[in-house]
């Protein structure tokens, strides 16, 4: 049966390109929380040193 199947069969299952989708996802957000910290970092130097 398995001979049938190949034109349908993916290359990955489901749950591994979910996963990688909430890995990205979560990448992106440590990378935008990452910006914003430096930009807080940043703002609050500039006033200390006023």
């Amino acid at each position: 049966m398995y001979y049938m199947n190949q034109g349908s069969y993916k290359k990955e299952p489901d749950w591994q390109s979910k996963a990688d989708a909430r890995l990205e996802k979560w990448l992106k957000q440590k990378k935008i929380d990452e910006k914003r910290r430096s930009d807080n970092e940043r703002r609050i130097l500039l006033q200390k040193n006023k």
